[in-house]
């Protein structure tokens, strides 16, 4: 059992990179050999609030974020994974023409997953 295959294949589900942090007690007893590991995976969701949510990590071989009862992996969506928001994250986008204004609003690009930094401007009347 590979824990660093796990996250790979995680990130590799999901889209997008993972911070995967690794916990290993380093002690071996009777059922865990080689000791026991816990595997978090930090994903940036920028849609969670605050801290966000940590779950185990179910995967199609298994189900309980463990395989062998020694190595947990565990999800932990949070904005706190996210890279900071720039200017590059978003773009203008025309709106609408209305008594010979024009407005603009910023969106942010779809493939866009960052969360605090700058702030989106509002929409622009010329």
């Amino acid at each position: 059992y590979n824990a660093s295959r796990l996250s790979v294949a995680l990130a590799a589900k999901l889209g997008h990179p993972l911070i995967s942090l690794f916990f290993h007690s380093g002690k071996g007893e009777s059922r865990c050999v080689n000791g026991r590991m816990a595997i978090i995976n930090l994903l940036c969701d920028p849609s969670q609030e605050d801290h966000g949510e940590l779950r185990l990590a179910a995967s199609d071989e298994c189900m309980e974020g463990t395989c062998d009862g020694c190595t947990y992996s565990f999800v932990w969506r949070t904005p706190k994974a996210c890279k900071l928001c720039t200017a590059d994250d978003y773009t203008e986008q025309f709106l609408k023409c209305t008594n010979k204004s024009k407005t603009t609003q910023y969106i942010w690009k779809p493939e866009t997953r960052c969360a605090g930094g700058v702030v989106k401007p509002e929409n622009k009347i010329e």
